[in-house]
């Protein structure tokens, strides 16, 4: 029985310790910075139309756009040959349109990051609105750069602020992502050009280097060199890829401070 008591006694004793620890170590982080919501603080502007709300370790982030442009609504495997658009509309099924894809090339952003040591979860959420505070998209039918505008962006960059311009046939002198049928993975490949570009949107500069010929058309990208040397993994390089743990915390520094962010220095949340 002694020896029934002692060890009831012992748990007991261990099942404290571990609370109080919890307890101190609860009381520590919070001094520290325990959740995101701890370190940042991003004051939205009413007329943005990206708006941030971070609670705790969850980032929410509403866009609102304003789609237009005579590619919005076409088939994602659209061509010029109405025809061949028609037969594979038969045999292979609905295509999501552009529209579409613009949508989940802007949520694609959503997910699982740590952003300045902290694991944090994203959501986009995206709203078509004719408000005239939203952001402007513009699908055109045909070949073209895909771009955000102002090209050049300056300390004078204001959150929320600018536009995006998508073509449906994609770049005729990239044709790695192009987006015509004919070319491999258009849906993947304009998934991808959407969130390259709503990362400028949401304050990240291009994480490489355009290499020009003598006609000044662009011929290849040189991707940014991280610490070690080796080139930048990020939504804003130039090959296909995906959102980073990095371009993440480039969003939420651009919008905390109101500074337009570059892969040439590292992401800072006071403006330092």
């Amino acid at each position: 029985m002694f020896k029934k008591i002692i060890a009831v006694s012992a748990l007991i004793a261990a099942i404290l310790l571990v609370v109080v620890s919890f307890s101190t170590l609860q009381d520590t982080d919070s001094i520290r910075g325990e959740t995101l919501e701890d370190l940042v603080q991003i004051t939205n502007s009413p007329d943005s139309p990206v708006q941030i709300d971070i609670d705790g370790n969850h980032i929410n982030v509403e866009v609102s756009v304003n789609i237009s442009g005579d590619g919005a609504d076409k088939d994602s495997r659209w061509k010029s040959n109405g025809a061949q658009n028609m037969f594979a509309s038969i045999f292979m099924g609905a295509a999501p349109t552009y529209r579409e894809l613009v949508l989940g090339g802007i949520t694609a952003w959503s997910g699982d990051y740590i952003v300045f040591g902290k694991i944090v979860f994203v959501n986009v959420v995206v709203v078509e609105s004719d408000d005239p505070n939203a952001f402007p998209v513009i699908v055109m039918e045909g070949f073209g750069t895909a771009k955000y505008t102002p090209e050049t962006v300056t300390e004078d960059w204001v959150p929320g602020t600018g536009r995006a311009t998508f073509y449906t046939c994609g770049d005729p002198n990239a044709p790695s992502l192009g987006t015509d049928a004919a070319k491999g993975a258009p849906t993947d490949a304009f998934i991808y050009v959407v969130s390259h570009e709503f990362g400028h949107a949401f304050g990240l500069g291009d994480a490489y280097e355009p290499v020009y010929d003598n006609d000044g058309d662009r011929v290849e990208t040189v991707p940014y060199s991280d610490a070690n040397g080796l080139p930048i993994k990020s939504i804003m390089s130039g090959a296909v890829g995906a959102v980073t743990d990095r371009d993440v915390e480039m969003f939420v520094a651009a919008y905390s401070t109101g500074d337009w962010q570059s892969f040439q220095s590292e992401p800072l949340l006071f403006g330092e």
